[in-house]
Parts: C-alpha cells; structure tokens; sequence
C-alpha cells in the first residue's frame, strides 16, 4: 500500500472518529465499569469552560468541519512487533462539546443549548481514547502515567467489538502542569507496549 494511499486511509479515520465514535454505544458495549459522574462547576479546572466558551463552541461544530488532530498523541516508544494501534487522543470537554453538538445537529436537525451541552461535560474524568487497526481492544490495558505514578481510572470500557478502548481518568490525580505519558500495554506480555507523551497545554484549547 503506497505512503500516499496510508495517508488518505488515516485522514479518513480521524474525521471518522469524530463524528462516530459517539454512536459506538447503540450497538452495546463489549465492556464496560465503573460510573461516570457530570459535573461541570469547577472554574480552577485546566480545560474548563465558560458558557461563553461553549457556546462558542456549539456554533463552530455546526458551521465547520473539526478533526481530532489537535488532540492527537505521539507515540515515543513502542515494542510491538506488529501495527495494533491507529491512533490515541485525548477528549478534552471542548471536543467533548463539538462532537455531542454535531450529533445532535446532524441527527435531530437542531441545536442544542448551552445548557444541555453543559450537563453532558464533566471536571471529574478526562476520556483517553485508543483506536485499534483491528479488534485488539480486549487484549491491551491503557494506563495513564506521571512520572512513575499510575494516575487511576474511574471507569474503562471496550467498543466496536475490540475496535476502541476508553479509559475515564480520575482528574483529580493529574497535576496538569506536567507531562505525563499514556501506556498500552498487553496483558498477557507486559514487554509489549506503546508509549504516547501527553502535554495538556498543547492539546487544543481554544
């Protein structure tokens, strides 16, 4: 397959994810634990909000088309002896808002409110995504590190039958001044892994 070709295919799946991976849930989650609480108060929060903000927000994901590029992952290490992994991104809640909006809007043909889009945006867990080349969903765990420090998580579900993996991480362990560094890992061979730096002031925060 050419270099050009790649590209193209990659593109594809990145505007894809967007206005997708939302939807993934209708057809039931493969795994799924843990409880998410919707809580959007906390003006200290590194990506909160102001209504301002989402609205905004609302009215770019209505009018221009967004990929997650700006919320993208490198990869900085890997010892995986075959491609498992398309790509990782992180869901700030301003991703959060255009791609709710844009499911709303292109399904039901409305707008939503600045309200209704603030109940669906949280302080409490920020969402790390990892989209797989084929259904290995199952077979990795996605950790979030700083420095040595395992950051946890408050709920991990696999869709898609193994297509993505979502990890919901406790915010209040993550000092958002500093790096941390997303790790897949296999866990049946903890000497297979991918590792992804993570600097969440140049995650898209405008």
């Amino acid at each position: 397959m050419s270099t050009l070709l790649m590209m193209i295919l990659s593109a594809g799946a990145i505007f894809f994810v967007i206005q997708t991976d939302v939807l993934s849930a209708d057809g039931g989650n493969d795994y799924e634990n843990g409880t998410l609480a919707y809580t959007f108060s906390d003006e200290t929060y590194f990506f909160h909000l102001s209504r301002e903000s989402i609205r905004d927000t609302i009215e770019e994901a209505t009018s221009t088309v967004e990929s997650i590029e700006g919320y993208l992952l490198e990869e900085t290490m890997s010892t995986l002896t075959q491609p498992d992994i398309a790509f990782v991104y992180v869901e700030t809640p301003r991703l959060t808002a255009i791609k709710e909006t844009k499911l709303i809007y292109d399904h039901f043909g409305r707008t939503p409110s600045v309200p209704e889009m603030e109940a669906k945006l949280s302080d409490q867990f920020l969402p790390i995504h990892v989209r797989f080349t084929s259904n290995r969903g199952f077979v990795y765990e996605v950790v979030l590190y700083q420095g040595a420090e395992k950051v946890s998580s408050i709920k991990r579900e696999v869709t898609g039958a193994g297509a993505m993996q979502t990890v919901y991480v406790d915010t209040s362990g993550i000092d958002f001044s500093q790096p941390a560094t997303v790790v897949v890992e296999d866990q049946m061979d903890e000497a297979l892994f991918v590792e992804y730096a993570v600097d969440f002031g140049s995650l898209n925060r405008k």
